[in-house]
């Protein structure tokens, strides 16, 4: 009788592996999707600080901070490959991934540069800085995004 009641758990057990993995891949997607958003939000508030929509300039350095914590978690968020799932992510994120790896750095460095521009106060050079991470997150979406 403990034999068969082993077995059921067992059985039990190894049919809900799928599942869990489900689980795990639906996560991992949502996560990417927050970094994703946070990293607009930021982006968002500073193009409202530069247009002078908001008058908050001294957030400036705290949204440059924000969005250059967030790009450098971008890369090892997209490391797992997901299969399927409601993700906008293109396979070529993988089966590219040299190039995708070349992305990420021009992510990095144009968010690095925004945030040293933020914290000298440079305003034109905030506005450049803005300008090139604007092209790095085109590039990456062009390339490794299906629309939505």
């Amino acid at each position: 009788m403990q034999a068969i009641k082993f077995m059921a758990l067992a059985t039990s057990c190894l049919l809900a592996l799928p599942i869990c993995a489900q689980a795990g891949e639906k996560e991992t997607i949502k996560y990417r999707e927050n970094n994703m958003e946070i990293i607009g939000a930021h982006m968002n508030s500073i193009v409202a600080i530069i247009k002078e929509q908001v008058p908050h300039k001294e957030h400036l350095t705290t949204h440059a901070s924000g969005l250059s914590a967030a790009a450098k978690m971008s890369s090892a968020a997209f490391k797992e490959k997901t299969s399927g799932g409601d993700t906008t992510a293109k396979d070529t994120i993988w089966s590219d991934s040299a190039k995708f790896d070349e992305a990420m750095q021009m992510m990095l460095a144009s968010t690095a540069k925004l945030e040293t521009a933020a914290a000298s106060g440079d305003m034109p050079a905030v506005q450049a800085a803005v300008g090139d991470v604007g092209k790095s997150c085109k590039n990456c979406h062009d390339t490794f995004r299906n629309k939505k």
